[in-house]
Protein backbone atom coordinates (compact mmCIF):
# COMPACT_ATOMS: atom_id res chain seq x y z
CA UNK A 1 0.00 0.00 0.00
CA UNK A 2 1.17 3.61 -0.91
CA UNK A 3 2.60 5.52 2.39
CA UNK A 4 0.45 8.78 1.67
CA UNK A 5 -2.62 5.99 2.32
CA UNK A 6 -1.89 5.19 6.39
CA UNK A 7 -0.76 8.92 6.57
CA UNK A 8 -3.98 10.50 5.41
CA UNK A 9 -6.38 8.31 7.94
CA UNK A 10 -4.00 8.61 10.30
CA UNK A 11 -4.40 11.94 9.79
CA UNK A 12 -7.88 11.78 9.54
CA UNK A 13 -8.32 9.96 13.12
CA UNK A 14 -7.12 13.05 14.78
CA UNK A 15 -8.55 16.00 13.49
CA UNK A 16 -11.70 17.55 13.78
CA UNK A 17 -11.68 19.18 10.26
CA UNK A 18 -11.79 16.79 7.30
CA UNK A 19 -11.36 19.39 4.81
CA UNK A 20 -7.58 18.91 3.60
CA UNK A 21 -7.59 15.59 3.38
CA UNK A 22 -10.99 16.14 1.07
CA UNK A 23 -8.70 18.69 -0.88
CA UNK A 24 -5.67 15.83 -0.97
CA UNK A 25 -7.97 13.58 -2.42
CA UNK A 26 -9.24 16.01 -5.12
CA UNK A 27 -5.62 16.81 -5.89
CA UNK A 28 -4.92 13.08 -6.56
CA UNK A 29 -8.14 12.95 -9.04
CA UNK A 30 -6.75 16.59 -10.64
CA UNK A 31 -3.35 14.37 -11.67
CA UNK A 32 -5.02 11.14 -12.79
CA UNK A 33 -4.11 9.13 -9.29
CA UNK A 34 -6.68 6.41 -9.55
CA UNK A 35 -4.57 3.54 -8.82
CA UNK A 36 -3.70 5.38 -5.60
CA UNK A 37 -7.52 6.63 -4.98
CA UNK A 38 -8.75 2.95 -5.60
CA UNK A 39 -6.57 1.73 -2.92
CA UNK A 40 -7.50 4.65 -0.60
CA UNK A 41 -11.39 3.61 -1.34
CA UNK A 42 -10.55 0.10 -0.38
CA UNK A 43 -8.20 0.85 2.69
CA UNK A 44 -11.87 3.00 3.87
CA UNK A 45 -14.24 -0.26 2.98
CA UNK A 46 -11.98 -2.43 5.12
CA UNK A 47 -11.77 0.13 8.56
CA UNK A 48 -15.88 0.49 8.65
CA UNK A 49 -15.90 -2.56 10.82
CA UNK A 50 -14.63 -0.37 13.42
CA UNK A 51 -16.79 1.42 15.72
CA UNK A 52 -19.92 3.57 14.66
CA UNK A 53 -17.61 6.66 14.46
CA UNK A 54 -15.20 5.39 12.79
CA UNK A 55 -17.50 3.67 10.13
CA UNK A 56 -19.49 6.87 9.27
CA UNK A 57 -16.29 9.38 8.54
CA UNK A 58 -15.17 5.77 6.43
CA UNK A 59 -18.33 7.19 4.89
CA UNK A 60 -17.82 10.12 3.94
CA UNK A 61 -14.13 9.33 2.45
CA UNK A 62 -15.08 6.34 0.34
CA UNK A 63 -18.42 8.74 -0.77
CA UNK A 64 -15.51 11.64 -1.63
CA UNK A 65 -13.33 9.07 -3.13
CA UNK A 66 -16.22 7.52 -5.72
CA UNK A 67 -17.32 11.65 -6.80
CA UNK A 68 -13.97 12.12 -7.59
CA UNK A 69 -12.98 9.38 -9.64
CA UNK A 70 -16.77 8.83 -11.52
CA UNK A 71 -16.58 12.98 -11.94
CA UNK A 72 -13.55 13.00 -13.85
CA UNK A 73 -13.42 12.51 -17.53
CA UNK A 74 -11.19 9.98 -19.29
CA UNK A 75 -11.04 5.73 -19.72
CA UNK A 76 -8.95 5.55 -16.78
CA UNK A 77 -11.40 6.99 -14.37
CA UNK A 78 -14.32 5.37 -15.90
CA UNK A 79 -12.71 1.62 -15.80
CA UNK A 80 -11.28 3.05 -12.23
CA UNK A 81 -15.48 3.51 -11.26
CA UNK A 82 -15.99 -0.05 -12.53
CA UNK A 83 -13.06 -1.17 -9.92
CA UNK A 84 -14.70 1.12 -7.09
CA UNK A 85 -17.83 -1.07 -8.05
CA UNK A 86 -16.32 -4.38 -7.08
CA UNK A 87 -15.18 -3.09 -4.24
CA UNK A 88 -18.32 -1.87 -3.13
CA UNK A 89 -20.08 -5.22 -4.02
CA UNK A 90 -17.31 -7.13 -2.08
CA UNK A 91 -16.62 -5.38 0.88
CA UNK A 92 -17.32 -7.13 4.36
CA UNK A 93 -18.92 -3.89 5.74
CA UNK A 94 -20.97 -1.85 3.69
CA UNK A 95 -21.13 2.11 3.92
CA UNK A 96 -23.89 4.55 4.46
CA UNK A 97 -26.13 4.34 1.46
CA UNK A 98 -24.52 1.48 -0.08
CA UNK A 99 -28.08 0.25 -1.62
CA UNK A 100 -27.92 3.35 -3.72
CA UNK A 101 -24.40 3.93 -3.82
CA UNK A 102 -23.64 2.03 -7.05
CA UNK A 103 -27.22 3.49 -9.02
CA UNK A 104 -25.54 6.98 -8.52
CA UNK A 105 -22.11 5.88 -9.58
CA UNK A 106 -23.93 4.49 -13.05
CA UNK A 107 -25.51 8.21 -13.31
CA UNK A 108 -22.41 9.72 -13.06
CA UNK A 109 -20.31 8.03 -15.24
CA UNK A 110 -23.10 8.53 -17.81
CA UNK A 111 -23.25 11.98 -17.29
CA UNK A 112 -19.05 12.34 -17.32
CA UNK A 113 -18.36 10.25 -20.17
CA UNK A 114 -18.28 10.08 -23.91
CA UNK A 115 -19.97 7.93 -25.98
CA UNK A 116 -16.69 6.30 -27.18
CA UNK A 117 -15.48 5.72 -23.65
CA UNK A 118 -18.33 4.28 -22.40
CA UNK A 119 -18.88 2.14 -25.61
CA UNK A 120 -15.17 0.76 -24.58
CA UNK A 121 -16.65 -0.04 -21.17
CA UNK A 122 -18.59 -2.55 -22.57
CA UNK A 123 -16.44 -4.03 -24.61
CA UNK A 124 -13.74 -4.47 -21.97
CA UNK A 125 -15.67 -5.23 -19.48
CA UNK A 126 -18.99 -7.57 -20.63
CA UNK A 127 -17.83 -10.44 -19.76
CA UNK A 128 -16.54 -9.62 -16.40
CA UNK A 129 -19.33 -11.21 -13.65
CA UNK A 130 -18.26 -8.45 -11.13
CA UNK A 131 -19.26 -5.57 -13.67
CA UNK A 132 -22.45 -7.07 -15.04
CA UNK A 133 -24.93 -5.41 -12.66
CA UNK A 134 -23.15 -1.92 -12.64
CA UNK A 135 -22.93 -2.25 -16.46
CA UNK A 136 -26.84 -2.87 -16.55
CA UNK A 137 -27.43 0.25 -14.48
CA UNK A 138 -24.92 2.21 -16.55
CA UNK A 139 -26.95 1.26 -19.97
CA UNK A 140 -30.74 2.30 -18.59
CA UNK A 141 -28.57 5.68 -17.04
CA UNK A 142 -27.32 6.30 -21.04
CA UNK A 143 -30.92 5.99 -22.25
CA UNK A 144 -31.74 7.98 -19.86
CA UNK A 145 -30.11 11.15 -20.93
CA UNK A 146 -30.97 9.63 -24.58
CA UNK A 147 -28.27 7.62 -25.65
CA UNK A 148 -29.31 5.45 -28.42
CA UNK A 149 -28.13 2.43 -26.84
CA UNK A 150 -29.80 0.33 -29.30
CA UNK A 151 -27.82 1.60 -31.94
CA UNK A 152 -24.37 0.80 -29.74
CA UNK A 153 -23.21 -2.65 -30.97
CA UNK A 154 -21.66 -3.42 -27.06
CA UNK A 155 -24.38 -2.16 -25.25
CA UNK A 156 -26.80 -3.82 -27.08
CA UNK A 157 -24.88 -7.43 -27.11
CA UNK A 158 -24.63 -6.79 -23.37
CA UNK A 159 -28.30 -5.95 -22.97
CA UNK A 160 -29.05 -9.29 -25.07
CA UNK A 161 -26.84 -10.81 -22.03
CA UNK A 162 -28.85 -9.65 -19.18
CA UNK A 163 -32.68 -10.48 -21.08
CA UNK A 164 -30.59 -13.66 -21.29
CA UNK A 165 -30.45 -14.00 -17.68
CA UNK A 166 -33.63 -12.76 -16.73
CA UNK A 167 -32.61 -9.22 -15.35
CA UNK A 168 -35.57 -6.93 -14.98
CA UNK A 169 -33.58 -4.24 -16.13
CA UNK A 170 -33.62 -5.86 -19.42
CA UNK A 171 -37.22 -5.38 -20.26
CA UNK A 172 -36.65 -2.08 -20.29
CA UNK A 173 -35.75 -0.79 -24.55
CA UNK A 174 -32.05 0.59 -25.11
CA UNK A 175 -33.81 3.81 -26.38
CA UNK A 176 -36.51 6.41 -25.02
CA UNK A 177 -39.88 6.05 -26.22
CA UNK A 178 -42.03 9.00 -27.58
CA UNK A 179 -44.11 9.16 -24.01
CA UNK A 180 -40.74 9.59 -22.49
CA UNK A 181 -39.00 11.93 -24.78
CA UNK A 182 -38.61 14.69 -21.85
CA UNK A 183 -37.27 12.50 -18.99
CA UNK A 184 -33.74 13.27 -20.43
CA UNK A 185 -34.46 16.77 -18.77
CA UNK A 186 -35.19 15.37 -15.38
CA UNK A 187 -31.65 13.31 -15.12
CA UNK A 188 -29.35 15.18 -12.58
CA UNK A 189 -26.10 17.14 -13.89
CA UNK A 190 -23.19 16.84 -11.30
CA UNK A 191 -20.95 19.04 -10.01
CA UNK A 192 -16.96 18.06 -9.54
CA UNK A 193 -17.47 16.66 -6.46
CA UNK A 194 -20.36 15.54 -6.25
CA UNK A 195 -23.01 18.09 -5.51
CA UNK A 196 -26.03 17.67 -8.46
CA UNK A 197 -28.75 19.72 -9.70
CA UNK A 198 -31.61 19.24 -12.23
CA UNK A 199 -32.52 22.03 -15.03
CA UNK A 200 -36.50 22.98 -15.20
CA UNK A 201 -38.31 25.30 -17.07
CA UNK A 202 -39.80 27.82 -14.86
CA UNK A 203 -43.61 28.22 -14.86
CA UNK A 204 -44.38 29.25 -11.15
CA UNK A 205 -48.40 28.36 -12.14
CA UNK A 206 -47.28 24.53 -13.75
CA UNK A 207 -48.93 21.45 -12.08
CA UNK A 208 -46.87 19.05 -13.98
CA UNK A 209 -47.60 15.84 -15.32
CA UNK A 210 -45.01 13.87 -16.64
CA UNK A 211 -44.38 10.39 -17.54
CA UNK A 212 -40.89 9.06 -16.71
CA UNK A 213 -38.27 6.07 -16.75
CA UNK A 214 -37.71 4.30 -13.51
CA UNK A 215 -34.21 3.68 -14.09
CA UNK A 216 -31.50 1.89 -12.27
CA UNK A 217 -34.54 0.24 -10.28
CA UNK A 218 -34.50 -3.86 -10.18
CA UNK A 219 -37.95 -3.65 -10.84
CA UNK A 220 -40.41 -4.78 -13.86
CA UNK A 221 -42.14 -1.06 -14.03
CA UNK A 222 -41.31 0.19 -17.16
CA UNK A 223 -42.87 4.09 -16.42
CA UNK A 224 -44.62 5.74 -13.96
CA UNK A 225 -46.99 8.75 -13.99
CA UNK A 226 -46.28 11.15 -11.47
CA UNK A 227 -48.51 14.47 -10.84
CA UNK A 228 -47.55 17.46 -9.01
CA UNK A 229 -43.46 16.00 -9.02
CA UNK A 230 -40.78 13.93 -11.16
CA UNK A 231 -39.10 10.98 -10.61
CA UNK A 232 -36.02 9.40 -12.21
CA UNK A 233 -33.59 7.44 -10.17
CA UNK A 234 -35.50 7.62 -7.54
CA UNK A 235 -35.15 11.97 -7.01
CA UNK A 236 -38.11 13.79 -6.27
CA UNK A 237 -39.14 16.88 -6.78
CA UNK A 238 -41.88 19.68 -5.85
CA UNK A 239 -42.84 21.91 -8.49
Amino acid sequence: MDRRIPDLLEALRSCDDITPAFHKIERWAKEGNTELLCELASAALTEMDKDLNRKLLMSRVWEHVRNVIALRRGFPQASATIRLAHLLLEAKEQPERADEALREMASQTAFTHSPRDLRRLFRDFTDDPGSSEFLNLLTQEMVIRGVRCDKLPEVAEHGEKAKSKGHPLASLPLRLTSIEGQAKRYAPNYGPTGGWGIWLPYSPYRKATKVVRISTTAAPVRAKEVRGQAESRVIELAF
